[in-house]
């Protein structure tokens, strides 16, 4: 569950930022917070399409540039036509030199 200036925040990218392809799906990176032994990030995930998209698991990792610090995968979701959903990605992480975080979805392999 989102606290209500998380839910304002997702609306506020949501609203942003064009909707994806008719065909297709994307994630937007909402926020990304730093706590003591956590990297906290939500992620919308967006379903353009007519019909019903199932994800499997969603793998993500917290960069530092180009480098990899911390990987974490989410479990698989659906999401109905035309509809968007917010998830949220505790990294465990104690990095504390880093200037500001990135994410990378790692695609599953074929």
């Amino acid at each position: 569950d989102f606290t209500e200036p998380e839910q304002r925040m997702i609306r506020q990218v949501a609203y942003s930022h064009p909707t994806p392809p008719a065909d297709g799906w994307s994630l937007l990176p909402v926020s990304i917070m730093r706590e003591p032994d956590t990297v906290t990030a939500t992620v919308l995930v967006r379903n353009a399409s007519d019909q019903t998209l199932t994800l499997e698991a969603l793998a993500f990792e917290l960069m530092n540039g180009e480098t990899p610090l911390a990987d974490v995968i989410h479990p698989g979701l659906s999401l109905p036509a035309h509809s968007q959903h917010a998830i949220r990605l505790r990294f465990a992480c104690t990095a504390t030199d880093v200037p500001a975080f990135g994410l990378r979805y790692l695609p599953p392999s074929s």
